[in-house]
């Protein structure tokens, strides 16, 4: 049970790192529980795929289709219940973080240069990884900069009306 259980970790953490990257630039959140969830999401997915199966062979005797279609069902609730209640405890995401596309592919090139450094101990891809940090750091450090100084004027035509946003560094009038 132990080693099944270290299983879903290990690919969950791997699956986490691979695409955390992608999940900040699209949705600017990261989940901080991924890894409770997936303790909890992959063996009921499991279980789900399987009931489904069994609903889809067992569909041409209807007493027995609607008996497994009722645990499908009951199967999808309590995992939608699950994933309900790990987002709602306290600090289950970090949310409201924006990245450029560029910062994206820094982001990769560092897990890229760390994973290069633990494999082959050669202190050149540690330094890089530290290079390519400050870039990161300085390229987020000038976009802020930068949206603290704008000034813009945008107008929107909505349904026939018009709607206007005024900037002013980070605040935005409607």
């Amino acid at each position: 049970m132990l080693k099944y259980f270290w299983q879903i970790a290990s690919v969950s953490i791997a699956a986490q790192l691979s695409i955390f990257p992608l999940a900040l630039l699209y949705f600017h959140q990261f989940p901080n529980y991924f890894l409770i969830a997936n303790m909890l999401v992959v063996p009921l997915a499991s279980i789900i795929i399987y009931c489904g199966m069994l609903v889809l062979l067992v569909s041409p005797v209807n007493f027995i289709a609607v008996a497994a279609s009722k645990l499908l069902v009951s199967m999808i609730y309590l995992l939608n219940s699950s994933i309900r209640f790990i987002e709602s405890l306290p600090f289950s995401s970090i949310k409201a973080i924006h990245i450029t596309t560029f910062e994206m592919f820094i982001i990769y090139a560092i897990m890229i240069t760390i994973g290069i450094f633990i494999i082959s101990k050669k202190s050149l891809f540690l330094k890089l990884t530290f290079v390519l940090a400050i870039i990161l750091a300085s390229v987020i450090s000038v976009n802020n900069f930068s949206s603290h100084r704008q000034k813009k004027l945008v107008v929107y035509n909505i349904n026939k009306s018009t709607a206007i946003d005024l900037i002013s560094g980070t605040n935005i009038s409607f």
